[in-house]
C-alpha cells in the first residue's frame, strides 16, 4: 500500500468516526455508566489469604530411621493439597466451626515457583473474611494431622504384631525401639503447615468503580466504532464529495456550503457578504469547469437539475449564471421549474409574465425578460458600473407544464433567447419526481447535476444518472451542495475536483 492510499484510509476513517460522532459517543457512556453503576451497587467484598505448605510424613521418618516408601513430588503433594482444601471434608468442618458459610466463596492454587497452596478466602466483611479463612487452614491442619496420626497408628500396630508373631528373640527389641520411635514421629510430624498466616485485608478489592468504569469505557468506544462504520457501510446517504464521486462515473465541479447555499439569491448577490462570494466564488468555478467539459463545443445553454427536490439546483443556477454575468458575459436566467417557481421571490421580481405567459401566447419576449442589475457596492460614494442579469420568471401557474416545455413554441422561443446572450442557464425541475426536464436535456449543451451532501441517497444519484444516460449524450457534471466547513480541503472552493480527470458525458 502506498502512502496515499494509507493516507486515505486513514481520512476516511476519521471522515466515518466524524460522521457517527454522536453514536460512539453515546455507547461509550452507554457502557462506562452501565459499569460505573453496577459497581456502585454491588456489595463490597474483603479477600483474606493464607500460604500453606503441604510436607510428606516420610520425610521426618527418615530422620528417625523407619523409611516410609514415597513416590510423590512435591508439586503432586501442592495439587492434592489445593483439592484438600477446598473439598467436601474440609469444608464441613469448617461450616460446623461458622455455623454458615453463605456470602463465603473459598479457593485454593498452587505458586508454581513456590509449590504453595495459596488459600483465599472471600466474604462481605473483613472480619468474616478472617474467620472464613481462618476456618479453612484450621480444619486442613486438623484433617491432615487426624490423617497422619492414623497412618502412625497403623504403622504400630503392624510393627506390634510382627513382634506378637516372631520367634526371633532379638526382634522384639528392635521393634520396641521402631515403635519408640513412631510414638516420637507422630508427636513431631506435621503434614501442613502455614508459612504466610492470614491478616486482615485494608480494603474491599471488590466494587472497583474506577476500574470498571475505565475498561467499560473502552469496550464501549471500541463498540462504538464498529457500529459507526457498520452504519456507515450500510448508510444509502451520500455524505461528502468524495462518496458522491465514488458513486457515479461524473466528474464534480463544484461544491457549495450549506450555510451559502441558504442565504444565497440575486438579491444578496450584491451584498459582499461571505455567503455571497463564497457563492459567486463557486459559480465561477462552476462555469470554468463547464468549458473543460468540452473543449471544442463552447457552453450556449446550461441545463441545472438534480435528483430530487431541495437540493440546491435553484441556489447553483442563480450562482453561475451571477458568475457569468460579472465576468462580462450576456446571461439569461431562465426559471423552467413551472411547477414549484421560487425565482421572482429570490430576486424581487413580479411572478408574471413569465415564461408559462410567453408559451401561451399571453405575452411577448420583451415583456418577460426583466434585468436584474448586480455587482459590487460603491465605496465612499464612488459608485462602479454594475451589470445586469436577464431573468425569466416561471409565470403564471399552468395546469400542463411538461406539455408546455415540450410544446415547439418553447423550443423556438429557447432557440430565440440563447441566440441573444452568451449563456443561458436553465432552472430545471427535478428528473426523478417529474418528467418535464426529459424534454430539456436534449436542448442543452451542459447538464448540471446538483447533489445535496446528508440529503441524497446512492439510489436517487444513480436513478438520476441513468435518466440522463437514457437520453440524448450531453456533457455533464455534478454540482455537490450542502458542504460543510472543513469537508472541502484546505482550499476546497479553488479545488477544481473535475480538472484532473476526463469529463464524462451521460450516453444514450
Amino acid at each position: 500500500m502506498n502512502d496515499g492510499a494509507r493516507d486515505q484510509g486513514i481520512r476516511d476513517v476519521l471522515r466515518v468516526m466524524r460522521w457517527h460522532w454522536l453514536l460512539i459517543a453515546v455507547i461509550t457512556l452507554l457502557f462506562a455508566g452501565a459499569a460505573l453503576a453496577f459497581s456502585l451497587n454491588q456489595e463490597e467484598r474483603y479477600r483474606a489469604e493464607a500460604s500453606l505448605v503441604f510436607d510428606n510424613p516420610s520425610l521426618a521418618s527418615d530422620a528417625l530411621g523407619i523409611p516410609l516408601a514415597s513416590t510423590d513430588t512435591p508439586e503432586s503433594r501442592a495439587t492434592e493439597g489445593a483439592e484438600r482444601v477446598t473439598g467436601a471434608g474440609v469444608g464441613a468442618a469448617a461450616r460446623r466451626r461458622l455455623r454458615s458459610l453463605k456470602g463465603v466463596d473459598v479457593a485454593a492454587r498452587v505458586e508454581t515457583e513456590t509449590n504453595y497452596v495459596v488459600v483465599e478466602a472471600e466474604a462481605g466483611t473483613r472480619r468474616r473474611a478472617l474467620r472464613a479463612l481462618d476456618a479453612y487452614v484450621d480444619a486442613t491442619q486438623v484433617l491432615a494431622k487426624r490423617e497422619f496420626l492414623a497412618h502412625v497408628k497403623n504403622q504400630r500396630e503392624a510393627l506390634r504384631l510382627i513382634a506378637k508373631r516372631t520367634k526371633n528373640p532379638m526382634t522384639p527389641v528392635v521393634l520396641a525401639d521402631q515403635r519408640a520411635r513412631l510414638a516420637a514421629l507422630r508427636n513431631l510430624g506435621e503434614p501442613v503447615r502455614v508459612v504466610r498466616p492470614a491478616s486482615a485485608p485494608a480494603e474491599p478489592f471488590e466494587p472497583k468503580p474506577v476500574r470498571n468504569t475505565l475498561l467499560a469505557a473502552v469496550v464501549g468506544l471500541v463498540l462504538g466504532i464498529l457500529a459507526a462504520f457498520a452504519r456507515a457501510a450500510s448508510d444509502r446517504v451520500l455524505r461528502t464529495s468524495d462518496s458522491v464521486a465514488d458513486s457515479v462515473a461524473l466528474p464534480v465541479l463544484a461544491r457549495m456550503r450549506h450555510r451559502t447555499a441558504k442565504r444565497f439569491s440575486l438579491r444578496t448577490a450584491s451584498d459582499g457578504s461571505e455567503a455571497s462570494e463564497l457563492a459567486i466564488e463557486a459559480g465561477r468555478i462552476l462555469r470554468t469547469q463547464l468549458e473543460f467539459l468540452d473543449i471544442d463545443r463552447p457552453a450556449s445553454v446550461v441545463l441545472v437539475t438534480s435528483a430530487t427536490t431541495g437540493e440546491g439546483k435553484s441556489t447553483v443556477a442563480m450562482a453561475l449564471a451571477v458568475a457569468s454575468a460579472l465576468a462580462g458575459r450576456s446571461t439569461l436566467l431562465l426559471e423552467c421549474d413551472l411547477r414549484r417557481p421560487m425565482l421572482a421571490e429570490r430576486s424581487g421580481l413580479e411572478p408574471g409574465p413569465g415564461l408559462s405567459d410567453l408559451l401561451v401566447g399571453d405575452a411577448k419576449v420583451s415583456d418577460v425578460v426583466r434585468a436584474v442589475e448586480i455587482g459590487p457596492k460603491g465605496l465612499n460614494g464612488a459608485s462602479p458600473p454594475r451589470v445586469s442579469l436577464d431573468c425569466v420568471t416561471a409565470g403564471t401557474p399552468a395546469p400542463q407544464p411538461a406539455e408546455l416545455l415540450a410544446s415547439r413554441r418553447f423550443t423556438e422561443r429557447l432557440a430565440y433567447l440563447s441566440s441573444a446572450h452568451d449563456l443561458t442557464v436553465i432552472d430545471a425541475p427535478p428528473l426523478l419526481p417529474v418528467g418535464d426536464t426529459l424534454r430539456l436535456v436534449p436542448r442543452a449543451d451542459r447538464v448540471v447535476l446538483c447533489v445535496r451532501a446528508r440529503h441524497t441517497t446512492r439510489d436517487q444519484l444513480h436513478a438520476a444518472r441513468d435518466t440522463l444516460a437514457r437520453l440524448p449524450s450531453r456533457p455533464a457534471g455534478v454540482v455537490v451542495t450542502g458542504v460543510r466547513r472543513g469537508e472541502e480541503g484546505e482550499y476546497g472552493y479553488y479545488d477544481a475536483r473535475g480538472a484532473s480527470r476526463a469529463p464524462v458525458a451521460s450516453s444514450a
